[in-house]
C-alpha cells in the first residue's frame, strides 16, 4: 500500500466506527429502490469537504435531466435533506431520506430507509468520521464513490488516509467499486497538493475534476436549486468543471449494466456539446 511521507499506514489499526448508523442500508436500497438504480456515495471522513454541495449539485442535475433521484441524507445536520425541502412544489424528482436519524416508535431501519420506487439514481450524502464497519456497508451498496477534497495540506493529508481505508478497511477493489476525487472548493491561486496527486496516480485513482468555491453553490443552495437549474449565461464556467466527473460517472453506471434511455441520455448530456 502506497503512503504519503510521513503519513502513518493505517492496515493494522482498529477499526474507526462512525457516528451515523449504516446498519440495513445494504438491505434497504434494492427492497425500496428500482432495482436498476444506479448508486453513488460522497464520502470523506474529514469534515468540511464539501460532500453535501456535491451531493445536492448532483442530484440537482439528474433532476434536469428528468431523472428520479433520492438523496439519503447520513449527516446529522441533514443539509442535503433541508435543501430537498426548500425546492418547489413542482420540483418532485428529487426525494430525500433523513437516514441519520433513529427510525420512529414502531418504524423499522428498513422501512425508514424505503426510496421511491421509480427511483433511477440514489445519492448518499455522508457524515464526516465515516470508518469502519460503516464505512464496510456503504462500500457494499453503491456502484461508485466520490471523494471530495479541500485545498490544504490538512485536507489532502486526511484525504490520503481515508482513501487508505477505503481500500483496506473499505475493501472498495474487492468489491469493484470505482473510487474517484474531486478537488473541490478551489481558488484561482490554490492547487491539488502535488503529494496526494502523485499519491493517488500511483493507486490508479483518478482527481476527475477540480470544482471552485464559487459564490453560485450557496446562492442555489438557499433557493432549493443546484447550478445546473440556474441560468446557463451565470452558471457555464462552472459547469464546464462538473462535465468530467458526471461523464466518468456515467460512463461507469453503463459499462456495469445494460444502459436504459435514461442512461443512456445522463451521458450524453454529460459529454460537452459540438458546435459546428
Amino acid at each position: 500500500m502506497h503512503t504519503l511521507p510521513g503519513f502513518p499506514d493505517i492496515e493494522h489499526q482498529d477499526e474507526l466506527e462512525s457516528a451515523a448508523d449504516m446498519s440495513m442500508i445494504r438491505m434497504a436500497l434494492p427492497a425500496h429502490a428500482g432495482r436498476d438504480a444506479k448508486r453513488v456515495a460522497v464520502v470523506n471522513s474529514k469534515g468540511g469537504t464539501g460532500k453535501s454541495t456535491i451531493a445536492m449539485n448532483l442530484a440537482a442535475y439528474y433532476a434536469s435531466r428528468n431523472v428520479p433521484t433520492t438523496v439519503y441524507d447520513f449527516d446529522p445536520q441533514e443539509s442535503a435533506a433541508a435543501w430537498v425541502t426548500e425546492r418547489s412544489a413542482d420540483a418532485t424528482l428529487v426525494s430525500a431520506v433523513t437516514a441519520a436519524r433513529k427510525p420512529d416508535a414502531g418504524t423499522t431501519r428498513t422501512w425508514q430507509l424505503r426510496a421511491p420506487e421509480n427511483t433511477r439514481r440514489i445519492i448518499l450524502d455522508t457524515p464526516a468520521g465515516l470508518g469502519g464497519n460503516s464505512l464496510l456497508e456503504v462500500v457494499r451498496c453503491v456502484d461508485s464513490l466520490i471523494v471530495p477534497v479541500a485545498p490544504s495540506p490538512i485536507d489532502s493529508r486526511a484525504t490520503a488516509r481515508f482513501v487508505q481505508e477505503l481500500l483496506l478497511v473499505g475493501k472498495a477493489r474487492e468489491h469493484r467499486v470505482r473510487i474517484a476525487v474531486v478537488a473541490n472548493r478551489h481558488r484561482r491561486d490554490s492547487s491539488v497538493c502535488p503529494a496526494l496527486a502523485r499519491f493517488l496516480l500511483a493507486l490508479h485513482i483518478p482527481i476527475v475534476t477540480v470544482l471552485s468555491d464559487s459564490n453560485l453553490y450557496l446562492q442555489a443552495a438557499e433557493r432549493g436549486v443546484g447550478l445546473h437549474e440556474l441560468p446557463f449565461a451565470d452558471t457555464q464556467v462552472e459547469l464546464r468543471r462538473w462535465r468530467p466527473l458526471l461523464r466518468w460517472l456515467e460512463a461507469g453506471f453503463v459499462r456495469k449494466s445494460v444502459p436504459c434511455a435514461a442512461d443512456r441520455e445522463c451521458l450524453a448530456t454529460a459529454r460537452p456539446a459540438r458546435h459546428a
